[in-house]
């Protein structure tokens, strides 16, 4: 009699188990990490680690980012493309900030991905997958 509870207890774990690991994978974000941020001339050169936990891969990620001046006033927008991103892949990508140094950077906001497209070509926004974080003092939000 326990060993049938046992085994309905355990079979009812796994499916639980595999469920949740497949609704990761689908429902997974793009982590973007402002990882490193150095000046070189009068230019900041801003490193992301980009890990891709969605699910899918995507042909083109588009990061619309707006960069604050020291006083927190907009400087400038920014739109970048961080693809391809491979399903389950982290990746380093690196885009200089003309004619600024980091030091007179306060903040970087991901204002949008206004477009990303998986292998299929469909284009979407993909604001909602996206998380952002920074090991740097420029500040980086969402």
């Amino acid at each position: 009699m326990w060993g049938h509870r046992i085994g309905a207890v355990a079979c009812a774990a796994a499916v639980l188990f595999y469920a949740s690991v497949g609704v990761a994978a689908e429902g997974g974000a793009v982590s973007i990490e402002l990882n490193k941020a150095e000046t070189r001339g009068n230019q900041c050169n801003m490193y992301f680690m980009l890990q891709n936990n969605s699910g899918q891969a995507f042909q083109s990620y588009k990061l619309d980012l707006v960069v604050f001046d020291a006083d927190g006033v907009i400087a400038r927008q920014l739109m970048v493309e961080t693809a391809p991103l491979a399903a389950g892949k982290t990746v380093v990508k690196a885009f200089p900030v003309k004619d600024m140094p980091c030091k007179e950077i306060s903040q970087l906001l991901l204002n949008d991905v206004p477009q990303c497209s998986g292998s299929d070509g469909a284009q979407k926004s993909c604001t909602a997958i996206t998380t952002v974080s920074t090991r740097t003092q420029i500040k980086f939000i969402k």
